[in-house]
This record gives structure tokens, C-alpha cells and sequence, in this order.
């Protein structure tokens, strides 16, 4: 799909159907809303009327107590910086940082039952870790053009939008962008606490709100945005079909979140691809002789080749175990 409309060096259609309103490609925000919102909504809807969630009341004392924050400490610093590792790779995003964080917690706890019963630890950690994440995207984002998850994702197509190519030169050519960027993120978080704390009541009133009014309402706000942006039923449809694809995807076990970081790299990767062939005139050997490409291309084989393996190997040793044993 990141392939669909106008050649950038010929100019001519490629993968349109014949049809002129696939020219300037798939709209990555009509993509986005779709892959995003309209299954997480179907998916809810689709449960009908259940039973209702019990919502834990936490008292009237909205404050972390001294003892919270001593329990909290450890948490948010070991969160911290398992976050921010793992956001640095990438194309793995802050989501994986905030399970990894859930997961050392608890292995490391000494209230080991409380986890599922609102351990502050369970909750404490995986945040900080997940705001880490958030940070630690960035680096690959700005020194490597490679975004790190969906939101940076929406960021390079932004950069892409106004013309601005992330890398190493984006430093010396964009310096104001860049540290307004980093300054904003230290903003953000201040306007969170200032958010957060005072209206925290009234978030988790909204989560007794009934499924079906809460994702209806998304609906109807997915498709008039998707409606607003070129005032065209072509839009409409192309949200019915993508989110359709994206419920489909999702009850396979198929993560959503790749796809939308492929149609922002695919355009990039075939663009310096092309520019590669025509420098070393059809050849593909800088892939293979050049050691810094050759090196990446061993990594992204590892990457792919090394858990099938590694699966393969475990499960033939549980076999073998089971063998013995009977």
C-alpha cells in the first residue's frame, strides 16, 4: 500500500486500479484512524450487553501516602531506564517497555500476590517505563529517520508532510525544531500533572459510561474526521475497507501497529533503494561489500530467523524431555 499512486521518478500510476483518486496514494491519517479506532470499536460492540466492569474505588484520599512512594521509588527508576532502552530500538515502540516493566516487577517483589490486586509497583513501574519509551523513540526518529512506534510514525509523516527529511543533518539544518520538540516534552508532562491530579474523578466516571455510547461516539467522530479531510465518499470507503482489514488483522493475532510503520518506510526505503541502484548502476553488491550494510542486512536475517529457530529448539528439547520421562 505504501507503493500505491505516482511513481516519483517516471510520474506514471502504479497500483490504482484505474482509478484517479488513488494518485496521491493512501492518506496515511484515513489509514491510521481506520487500522486504530474501527476494530478496537467493532470488537467492543460486538460483545453486546455483558456484564459491566467493576470499577475499584480507591477512598477519598486521591494522595500517594509515604509508604506509596517508598514502595514507588524502585519502580519508577528501574522503569525508567528498562523504558528508555527499549525505546531506543527500533521499530519496537514504548508498549513492549511498559509488559518488560510488569514483568521485572513482579519477578523481583516480595508481594508477589498482590500483582493483579492493585499493586502500586504494577503500576508505578510500567508507567515510567512507558513515558521512557516515549522519549527514548525519538533518538531513532531524529538520528536515524526510523520511527520507533505508530506516534513517531505520525511525527516522520508530519517531518515528510512539510518537507523536513529526520537524520543526522536535521541538527545542524533544524536546530530551533528540534529542542522546541525536546522542550515540548518537558511541557508536556508538567501540563499532565496539572491535568491528571485534579480531574482524576472524572476519568474514571468515564469508564462507566456504556460501551456502546463510548465507541459509537468514536464511530461517528472517526468517520466525520475522515470526511473532513477531502470532503470525498472515496475517504468513507477507504475507512470501511482498511478498518475491516484492521478487525481482521487483529482477530488473527496480527499486530496493527507494523502496518502503519510500513506505509510511512516503504515510500522511504524504495526512494534511497532506487537512488542506490542507479549509483552503483544496477548493482546490488554495496548491499554485500560495503561492511556498515552488510552488517545490517545479517542483524535484520537474525532478527527473522533467530526466534523460528529458537522456538524450534526449545520445543524439540520439551519433546525429547517428554520422551525420557515416559
Amino acid at each position: 500500500m505504501g507503493l500505491v499512486g505516482l511513481d516519483f521518478q517516471t510520474g506514471l500510476p502504479r497500483q490504482t486500479f484505474g482509478m484517479s483518486l488513488l494518485s496521491d496514494g493512501i492518506d496515511f491519517t484515513i489509514f491510521a484512524m481506520a487500522l486504530f479506532a474501527i476494530p478496537e470499536a467493532i470488537r467492543n460492540l460486538a460483545l453486546g450487553r455483558g456484564a459491566k466492569d467493576e470499577i475499584q474505588s480507591f477512598g477519598e484520599d486521591k494522595w500517594m501516602t509515604k509508604q506509596d512512594w517508598q514502595r514507588s521509588a524502585g519502580p519508577w527508576a528501574r522503569g525508567s531506564v528498562v523504558g528508555f532502552i527499549i525505546g531506543i530500538l527500533p521499530g519496537v515502540g514504548p508498549s513492549l517497555a511498559s509488559f518488560m516493566s510488569y514483568i521485572m516487577e513482579k519477578r523481583i517483589s516480595k508481594r508477589k500476590d498482590e500483582f493483579g490486586h492493585g499493586a502500586i509497583e504494577g503500576v508505578a513501574g510500567p508507567e515510567a517505563a512507558n513515558n521512557a519509551g516515549v522519549g527514548g523513540a525519538m533518538i531513532p526518529l531524529f538520528s536515524l529517520g526510523i520511527p520507533g512506534s505508530a506516534t513517531t510514525a505520525l511525527l516522520l509523516f508530519v517531518f515528510t508532510m512539510y518537507g523536513l527529511q529526520p537524520g543526522p543533518l536535521i541538527f545542524r539544518d533544524e536546530t530551533g525544531l528540534i529542542w522546541t520538540i525536546i522542550a515540548s516534552m518537558y511541557i508536556g508532562n508538567i501540563a499532565l500533572i496539572i491535568l491528571n491530579l485534579p480531574l482524576v474523578g472524572v476519568f474514571v466516571k468515564l469508564l462507566k459510561m456504556p460501551k456502546e455510547i463510548l465507541f459509537s461516539s468514536i464511530l461517528v467522530l472517526v468517520v466525520i474526521g475522515a470526511y473532513a479531510i477531502e470532503f470525498s465518499l472515496f475517504g468513507l470507503m477507504m475507512l470501511g475497507i482498511f478498518g475491516v482489514i484492521g478487525y481482521l488483522m487483529e482477530k488473527g493475532g496480527i499486530p496493527l501497529a507494523p502496518a502503519i510503520l510500513a506505509l510511512v518506510l516503504v515510500p522511504l526505503l524504495e526512494d534511497n533503494f532506487r537512488r542506490m541502484l542507479q549509483i552503483s548502476g544496477g548493482s546490488f553488491a554495496p548491499l554485500v561489500t560495503r561492511p556498515v550494510s552488510l552488517s545490517i542486512i545479517i542483524l535484520m536475517v537474525l532478527g527473522i530467523v533467530g526466534p523460528i529457530i529458537f522456538r524450534w529448539w526449545v520445543s524439540r528439547r520439551k519433546l525429547l524431555a517428554d520422551v525420557t520421562v515416559s
